[in-house]
Formats: C-alpha cells, sequence, structure tokens
C-alpha cells in the first residue's frame, strides 16, 4: 500500500488568523464595515504572529512568484502559443497535425485559474479546522470523524495545488521543447530569485522549480500567504469606491 503524504499541520495561530481576515474580508467586501485604520493595523498585526509570516513577506514583495506573476507567465506562453500556431496554420500544417500542440495550449490556458481555485480549497479546509475545533470546544460532541474527514480533505487540497503547479511546470516545458515558445526563456524558480524583476523581461516565462514543488512545507505556506495578500488587497480595494 502507498504511503499517505504527511500532512502539514497548520498551526492554531494560522487558523485563528484566516477565519478572522476572512470574516473581515466578507463584511467589509458586502460593506457591512468599513474598512478603518485600526481594524487594518490588527490585520497587519496578526499578519505578522503567522509563523509562515517571513514567506508572507518574501511574497509580498514579488521576490516568490505570486498568483499574479503566474497569470502573465500562462498568458504570455498562451499568447505565444497562438502566434506559433497560426503561422504553421497559415503555412497549411493540417489541424490533425497540430492536435498535441493544441493540446499543451489548452492545458496552459486555465492553469493560473485553476491555481487559484486549488489555494481557495485548500485555505477552505483551514477554515473547516476552524469551525470544528470552535464546535468541539463546546464540549458534548463527538467531532473526531469530521475531523479526520477535514484532514483527509486537507491533505487531498495539498495534494491537488502541487499537481496543479507540476502541470504549469510540466506542459510549459514541454511547449518549450515543441519550439511552440522560440522567443521565450522559461526560467523556474527556486529560493534566491526574485520573481518581480524576472517577470518585467516580456520574455520570460516564470514557473515554479521541480526542488521548490517537492517542499511540501512551503507550498503550505505559499498558499496561505497568497490566500491573506489577495483578501487583503480586496479589503484594501474598498477604499477606493
Amino acid at each position: 500500500m502507498q504511503e499517505k503524504p504527511p500532512t502539514q499541520e497548520i498551526s492554531a495561530v494560522e487558523e485563528d488568523v484566516a477565519a478572522k481576515i476572512h470574516t473581515n474580508h466578507d463584511k467589509i467586501v458586502n460593506g457591512e464595515i468599513p474598512l478603518s485604520e485600526k481594524l487594518l493595523t490588527e490585520i497587519r498585526d496578526d499578519l505578522s504572529r503567522l509563523e509562515c509570516y517571513p514567506l508572507y513577506r518574501e511574497y509580498t514583495a514579488g521576490n516568490v512568484p505570486t498568483l499574479a506573476v503566474l497569470d502573465v507567465s500562462t498568458e504570455r506562453a498562451v499568447h505565444a502559443i497562438d502566434a506559433t500556431l497560426a503561422g504553421d496554420r497559415a503555412k497549411g500544417t493540417p489541424e490533425n497535425d497540430l492536435a498535441e500542440e493544441t493540446k499543451v495550449r489548452n492545458l496552459i490556458a486555465g492553469r493560473s485559474i485553476s491555481i487559484k481555485r486549488n489555494v481557495a480549497e485548500y485555505i477552505r479546509t483551514v477554515l473547516r479546522f476552524h469551525t470544528l475545533k470552535r464546535l468541539a470546544a463546546g464540549g458534548g460532541r463527538d467531532m473526531q470523524e469530521q475531523f479526520v474527514k477535514t484532514d483527509e480533505a486537507r491533505v487531498r487540497a495539498h495534494n491537488n495545488l502541487i499537481k496543479s503547479l507540476q502541470i504549469m511546470t510540466s506542459t510549459i516545458q514541454s511547449a518549450a521543447t515543441m519550439n511552440l515558445l522560440p522567443e521565450h526563456k522559461i526560467l523556474k524558480w527556486v529560493a534566491g530569485m526574485n520573481a518581480h524583476d524576472l517577470n518585467k523581461n516580456p520574455n520570460t516565462v516564470v514557473v515554479f522549480s521541480d526542488k521548490v514543488m517537492q517542499d511540501r512545507d512551503f507550498i503550505k505556506d505559499w498558499a496561505i500567504a497568497a490566500d491573506f495578500d489577495l483578501q487583503l488587497q480586496e479589503m484594501l480595494a474598498t477604499q477606493k469606491r
């Protein structure tokens, strides 16, 4: 029997902060409460308590590939592939002969959206854990089965996120091997690179390296950082309305 991947535990502080940020996000975005300076300070103080705060800072500084960077990378790859395929079709290449290339193009096209969904699903399992702990604290209910199911869901969500990131890297690499990205350079990010600076060059496509994606703890922390940054940016956007 294949051994189940180890569960990367989320700390109680991270669960609490996730619940607080999402609750405030929903109230602020729905217009129930304003994003006051006091609340914004509280949120930022909460973020500073996270075990993954160092990575969160790296994420917001652009040193780590962000969801926005992955968006740009997939867009660049798709536009370049579309141009290459258009040229092949103009030369009379039959559509059947471009089937594999088209398949790779389509896998890349929706990848950043899939990654965002995977991040959101992973965070939902974190929020579910927080809710279960709150209910269990009241006593009188056996929550063990629900905890087990939620933990299994968290492992699946974690695996799905890693798989989605791997598909992005592998399909973009395949596109380069098939000469569908003749003008672009594929940059596999590792710690120490500045993703934001790399992304400034319109002929670069930034993806995660295989080494990074093998680090389950890093991907866990990256998902938390990506979600919290997205929540905060959407809250800040309400101030501009």
